[in-house]
C-alpha cells in the first residue's frame, strides 16, 4: 500500500519537525501507529481510515511534542555557552566604557550603579538576541531536540526576565537620582523612553515564555529581535539632538544602529522558513 506508506512518512515527518527529529521517540511513535493501524484493519476499517483514526488517537505532532517535553531533561546546548562567553565579553566592555569612567573624585556612586544597572540589563538583552541568532541558525539546518529545546526556553526566559528587573532597577535609580538634582524622576527624555519600551518588551516575552510555552519558536523569533531593542534603547537616543544625553550625530552609530536593526529582523523572518531549509538534499 503505497499510498498508506506515504502518508506515514509524511506524518513522521511532521512529528520530526515538532519533536526536534529525537530519533528514539519517532521509532515509538511510529510502532504505536502501526500497531493502532495494524488493529483497526483486522477489525475490518479500509487501511485510509484506520490511518485517520490511529493518528487522531494518538494525538497533533504539536501536542505529542508538548507531552514528551514535559518528560525530556533540559539537554545541554553549545550555542548557550558561546553566547553566554559573548555576554560577559560585552558585559565587561560596557563597563569599562560607560561605568569606570564615573569612579572619580567626587563622582555620583547613585548615577554609577544606575548606570551600571542600565548597561547589564541591556547586555542580558543582546544576549537573548544572539541566542535567538543561534536557534534559527539551527532550525535552517536541523530542528534542535526536546532536551535541548528546554533548556533554551529555560534560558531565555531567565535572560529576558533578568533583562527586564535590571533596566527596571536601572530606571528606578536614575529617577532617584534625577529627583535628587532636578526635582522630578522623569523627563520625558528619549534615553529614559527608550528604557521604558525596551522593559515592556523583555517583560512581555519573560510573560509569554511561562504562560504559552507551546509557542517558544514564536517568542524564539521574537527574542532575535532583542538585539534592534536593545540597540535602540541604549544607542538610538543619542542620534536625537533635543534631549539631556544627546552628543551631536554619529555616522558611525547610525550604521550600527541600521544593520543592527535590519539584520536581526531579517533573521527573524528567516525563522518563519520551513525547518531544514538549508539542509543538503540527498541527491
Amino acid at each position: 500500500m503505497p499510498e498508506l506508506e506515504t502518508r506515514i512518512r509524511e506524518w513522521k515527518r511532521s512529528l520530526a519537525i515538532a519533536l526536534g527529529s529525537s530519533g528514539e521517540i519517532l521509532e515509538e511513535l511510529e510502532s504505536h501507529l502501526r500497531e493502532e493501524i495494524d488493529r483497526l484493519t483486522q477489525a475490518g476499517h479500509a487501511p485510509d481510515a484506520a490511518l485517520t483514526a490511529a493518528q487522531a488517537k494518538l494525538g497533533r505532532p504539536a501536542d505529542l511534542a508538548a507531552e514528551y517535553a514535559r518528560a525530556v531533561p533540559p539537554a545541554r546546548w553549545w550555542p548557550i555557552s558561546i553566547c553566554r562567553t559573548l555576554l560577559v565579553l560585552l558585559f565587561v566592555y560596557f563597563i569599562w566604557k560607560f561605568v569606570v569612567p564615573g569612579f572619580r573624585p567626587g563622582g555620583n556612586v547613585l548615577l554609577v550603579l544606575h548606570v551600571a544597572a542600565v548597561v547589564a540589563g541591556y547586555a542580558a538583552g543582546f544576549y537573548v538576541g544572539l541566542l535567538g541568532i543561534c536557534y534559527v541558525g539551527c532550525w535552517l539546518i536541523h530542528p534542535i531536540g526536546l532536551g535541548q529545546r528546554r533548556s533554551l526556553g529555560r534560558t531565555l526566559f531567565v535572560a529576558n526576565a533578568g533583562a527586564a528587573l535590571l533596566l527596571l532597577l536601572g530606571m528606578g535609580l536614575g529617577g532617584v537620582w534625577a529627583h535628587d538634582r532636578w526635582g522630578h524622576a522623569w523627563n520625558n527624555d528619549p534615553r529614559e523612553i527608550g528604557t521604558l519600551i525596551s522593559l515592556l518588551w523583555f517583560t512581555t516575552l519573560t510573560a509569554m515564555l511561562w504562560t504559552v510555552p507551546r509557542k517558544q519558536h514564536l517568542w524564539v523569533l521574537l527574542s532575535v529581535v532583542a538585539i534592534s531593542v536593545s540597540v535602540w534603547g541604549w544607542f538610538g537616543p543619542s542620534l536625537f539632538s533635543l534631549q539631556l544625553h544627546s552628543y551631536g550625530l554619529n555616522t558611525t552609530l547610525l550604521y550600527l544602529v541600521v544593520v543592527c536593526t535590519a539584520v536581526p529582523l531579517m533573521v527573524a523572518l528567516l525563522g518563519l522558513l520551513p525547518p531544514g531549509r538549508l539542509r543538503r538534499q540527498p541527491t
